[in-house]
């Protein structure tokens, strides 16, 4: 007779999100459940297109310095960003990147300060902690160019 164990805690990650959830849509896989909120929301929007998951920015390309600590070089790997959806909305003249983010460190701040300047004349930048604040931003947008 094998004894069957019940009430087993999810594992989560460090930021309480559970690993176990179920977290892809249309055979995406996506790394939040507000990210899938989202993307149920462009989907459904007739003036949104996703162009892109996970668009990639290179913020700081590798160097050399010298230690003068320990006496020799050294070097530093590349700084990079990756969002979560390019988006093309109707009546906006630059594509718009979202970044779906319910918990802010101090590592993405910095990100998202070097990603303003080195990108940010090329591109909108949206950070969204909630779909209510996304829906409310692009109404905005579709009052003006409706």
């Amino acid at each position: 007779m094998s004894v069957k164990k019940t009430n087993k805690k999810q594992k989560r990650s460090k930021y309480n999100v559970s690993l176990e959830d179920k977290l892809t849509y249309n055979n995406i896989k996506f790394r939040s459940k507000l990210e899938v909120n989202h993307y149920k929301y462009f989907l459904e929007h007739p003036n949104i297109e996703v162009v892109e998951f996970e668009p990639y920015f290179l913020l700081l390309e590798p160097f050399k310095y010298f230690d003068w600590c320990k006496g020799k070089e050294r070097s530093y790997g590349k700084l990079s960003y990756k969002a979560d959806f390019t988006l093309k909305i109707k009546g906006v003249d630059k594509l718009v990147i979202v970044e779906c983010k319910g918990m802010v460190t101090q590592a993405f701040q910095l990100r998202e300060k070097l990603w303003y300047n080195q990108y940010g004349n090329d591109y909108y930048y949206m950070r969204s902690s909630s779909l209510k604040y996304c829906k409310e931003v692009l109404s905005k947008y579709e009052s003006r160019y409706a």
